[in-house]
């Protein structure tokens, strides 16, 4: 029998949602996934510091990305994840739990991403933007599901949420 919080998931699994700015080829963090395992790098809302020049790009973990069942994703064999691109919000799960180092993405999350300008879709860049009417909710849905607590102000895509 596994000795009690070694069980992925016994004790409540950390939830958060994120932005990918990397997704392996290095042209955004100068690192590539020399594993070709289809890693990303993400900043995870409320996790990482969405200030690039404290945390750069290069210096955040590899996420590993789940693939359907229908691939093998074992030594070459099965589909490649990443069809993800750089400005791509995203859903996750810390494999680790509350000592978050091991990102797992999910899926992908549905935004609207403006057309033109430079870097289209590039972290940073300001070419993502989602609809006001429901970015205040889904923040606050967000900051919550990454474990922050009323009154706890924390940043959520680039913005800076106060929980209710």
């Amino acid at each position: 029998m596994a000795e009690e919080g070694t069980v992925m998931g016994q004790d409540g699994m950390k939830w958060w949602m994120g932005t990918v700015e990397d997704r392996g080829s290095g042209q955004f963090s100068g690192e590539k996934d020399n594993l070709k395992l289809g890693r990303i790098k993400v900043r995870i809302d409320v996790h990482h510091s969405q200030d690039k020049g404290t945390l750069p790009t290069k210096d955040l973990p590899w996420c590993y990305v789940c693939t359907p069942t229908t691939s093998a994703s074992i030594s070459g064999i099965g589909s490649s994840p990443t069809g993800i691109a750089e400005g791509t919000k995203v859903l996750g799960f810390f494999m680790d739990g509350a000592a978050g180092q091991v990102p797992v993405v999910l899926a992908t999350m549905p935004h609207i991403q403006q057309k033109g300008g430079a870097g289209q879709g590039a972290p940073g860049s300001g070419s993502a933007k989602e609809n006001p009417q429901s970015s205040s909710s889904r923040d606050q849905a967000v900051a919550k599901a990454a474990g922050a607590t009323s009154g706890q102000t924390v940043a959520v895509s680039g913005r800076t949420v106060t929980v209710a």
